[in-house]
């Protein structure tokens, strides 16, 4: 062995074990002055060291720069390090941008031919400077130097292409099929390619890739997973279309491809979509004998197509069975929960998770809010803004819109006050989202000076931002202000949608506006064409029954378009109940204990309304009644206030002893001083 050869061997070994800039200098270094290498072994170095510098995290895309500014007759091999490096770099400075370009002239000025990896950074080149003249330079350079074959050069001309959107698709599929260079299998991977980009880029179009598949001979694996995975994904409205991808399936066995741990988890889209649980199952199956069974992307595509079934138990035991679980598997398993009302069981799992992320927190958080848990979502929240070091978890837009959507269930005005701090002290970004739920929880906690100065705040008020702040109004009786922001709304041509109708006719019933809800009711429909909910006929009716226009509401209960639900006649008894119609009160009464036999509100509320009509022997036979159902109050009253920071609780059921003993003691001092002062009689 020459000393030359061990030399070169030596330096060749530094370079491929080198970690840093300090020693690839010095190897530069050893290179350049050592009398042991010949100029070819010298440019090969050279060549390693620039390939270092600029594919190394650890190395110096700058010092390539000058190491190649002072390399005699530089090869194509250091050629296409540099173009590599310049074309996937991010440069902030103008000069240095398409700097790969300038090299590639250099490159063919030195009568350098350019191979398949020159071309394909090029063309990522012109995409990213918008060059598309100069990528059709590269396009005919590449047919002159003959490397237009080369697969990797054809991937690279469609994704050019497909970028600048000026080859169609069917262009491009010319081209692949009309080529002499390409082999069958070079082909197939391109038209593969292809149909990814058709079903996949929002460029694309998926009744073209339909075609291009119809005459592929022999389509592989890579294909049938690209249209499975495009029509499980994409909202058909054709039957014929729908389940097509099952359709797919059922061609792929037939052809003797065997799925994939790709395969699988579209099917399970597919069967939720068209809810086809028992083809869901035999997937399932077929996962199963296919050997893909264990593959954690798969594992989590059942869980979530059982839990989205409801079948929690069968979702469980895939999760038992998985032996490698990801964060995303503990997820699906606490949103199926949550999905199905197994709150506490969603909270085991979040329990016994090791890492959790955003979506974790999210999940938990959301679920008890929504659950009527609120107060539970809350302690979460407070764990998770307590994390120190590595389990930090920030909390994002959604996580901070079910905080402040749970002080606004409790009325937690002080708390709510807390978390919007925490918004801005974090510079956390306060976008619409998080601005239009905290106008709501400052509304619902009687705050609506606040509810206004954060709603002024929102830069571009969506139409949830403007509903919100009318319910807000509405809420409190703000009449006024409620129909003048909804003006308001519309001359800034912002579509109102049914929930703001809803506020709007709220805002009628409790301010005793008769005209002005009809004419919100009629304009819904004939202007906005929103055919009204069962929800805005209660209001509506609502609005009549609190008027004492009972024909009137009847009337508009008979032509209802759909079948009236309890809102609507516990509304119209409602209104019975505050003008003594006995007759029409008892009949509603009757037909609400009809339809939900098991409601206690509606039997108190007929027994109300017999006591105050002095109907004795009626209200004896509805309490009869009562009895014989086991009916009770037993769900308490309960209201909450908050004092200098503190929430209480008040049920009918009892509060505190210790607040109740001083309530009761400030009541009795209060009643002695009225007596005293101002002849005030009490009753007790």
């Amino acid at each position: 062995m020459t000393e030359s050869y061990r030399f070169l061997k030596t330096i060749s070994n530094l370079l491929k074990n080198c970690k840093s800039m300090k020693s690839a200098k010095q190897i530069h270094a050893q290179i350049i002055t050592s009398p042991h290498l010949t100029k070819p072994e010298k440019l090969y170095l050279i060549a390693r060291l620039i390939f270092f510098c600029t594919a190394s995290s650890a190395g110096s895309l700058s010092y390539a720069s000058r190491v190649f500014r002072v390399t005699e007759n530089p090869n194509l091999f250091i050629y296409n390090a540099l173009i590599r490096a310049y074309s996937s770099t991010n440069l902030k400075h103008v000069e240095k941008r398409q700097f790969s370009l300038v090299l590639y002239k250099q490159m063919l000025e030195n009568y350098i031919v350019p191979d398949g990896i020159t071309i394909p950074f090029l063309f990522k080149e012109c995409v990213n400077e918008c060059e598309f003249v100069v990528g059709e330079s590269v396009h005919a350079h590449a047919v002159k130097f003959g490397v237009h074959g080369d697969v990797y050069v054809g991937n690279s001309m469609i994704g050019f292409y497909s970028g600048f959107g000026a080859l169609s698709s069917k262009q491009i599929h010319a081209q692949i099929i009309t080529s002499p260079h390409l082999t069958k299998p070079e082909k197939l991977y391109l038209i593969a390619r292809l149909i990814f980009f058709c079903t996949a880029s929002s460029a694309g179009s998926l009744s073209y890739a339909s075609r291009v598949f119809r005459v592929t001979e022999n389509p592989n694996l890579f294909i049938y997973n690209a249209l499975i995975r495009a029509y499980s994904s994409t909202n058909l409205k054709h039957v014929e279309k729908r389940q097509f991808s099952l359709v797919l399936y059922k061609q792929m066995l037939e052809n003797y491809i065997v799925p994939d741990g790709i395969t699988i988890p579209f099917l399970f889209k597919e069967c939720v979509n068209e809810c086809e649980f028992v083809v869901g199952e035999s997937v399932h199956a077929h996962a199963v004998k296919f050997g893909v069974h264990g593959d954690v992307y798969v594992g989590n595509s059942m869980i979530g197509f059982y839990s989205g079934f409801g079948a929690l138990s069968c979702a469980l035991n895939v999760f038992e069975e998985m032996s490698e679980r990801d964060v995303v598997s503990w997820n699906l398993m606490i949103n199926g929960c949550l999905r199905n009302g197994e709150v506490d069981l969603a909270g085991e799992f979040f329990g016994k998770m090791g890492e959790r992320n955003v979506i974790s927190w999210n999940s938990i958080i959301t679920g008890m809010v929504q659950g009527g848990r609120a107060k539970e979502g809350i302690r979460v929240f407070d764990e998770m803004i307590g994390l120190r070091g590595e389990d930090k978890v920030y909390p994002d837009k959604i996580t901070l819109a079910s905080v402040v959507s749970a002080c606004a269930s409790l009325g937690w005005l002080d708390y709510g006050k807390w978390v919007h701090g925490y918004v801005l002290r974090n510079g956390i970004e306060c976008d619409v989202v998080i601005k239009t739920a905290m106008v709501d929880m400052y509304g619902k906690c009687g705050n609506v000076g606040l509810a206004k100065r954060v709603f002024e705040g929102i830069c571009e008020k969506d139409v949830l931002a403007w509903t919100s702040m009318i319910s807000v109004y509405a809420l409190h009786g703000y009449g006024g202000e409620a129909f003048d922001l909804f003006d308001e709304m519309v001359a800034c041509g912002m579509r109102p949608n049914p929930v703001t109708f809803g506020a709007l006719l709220t805002a009628c019933a409790h301010l005793g506006l008769i005209d002005r809800g009809r004419w919100y009711f009629n304009l819904m429909r004939s202007v906005y064409l929103i055919q009204p909910s069962v929800q805005h006929y209660a209001c509506m009716v609502d609005i009549l029954g609190r008027a004492g226009l009972f024909d009137e509401a009847e009337r508009l209960i008979a032509n209802m378009p759909m079948d009236p639900d309890v809102f609507v006649w516990g509304a119209l008894l409602g209104g019975c109940q505050m003008h003594g119609n006995v007759e029409l009160g008892e009949k509603v009464a009757k037909h609400l204990i009809n339809l939900d036999p098991l409601n206690h509100a509606f039997y108190v509320t007929l027994c109300d309304i017999q006591a105050k009509a002095g109907k004795f022997k009626d209200l004896e036979h509805t309490r009869a009644l009562m009895d014989d159902r086991g009916l009770k109050k037993d769900i308490p009253g309960n209201s909450m206030i908050e004092v200098d920071g503190t929430v209480y609780e008040f049920s009918i059921k009892g509060s505190s002893e210790v607040v109740m003993e001083e309530i009761n003691s400030l009541l009795l001092q209060l009643s002695k001083e009225m007596k005293l002062d101002q002849g005030f009689h009490v009753s007790q």
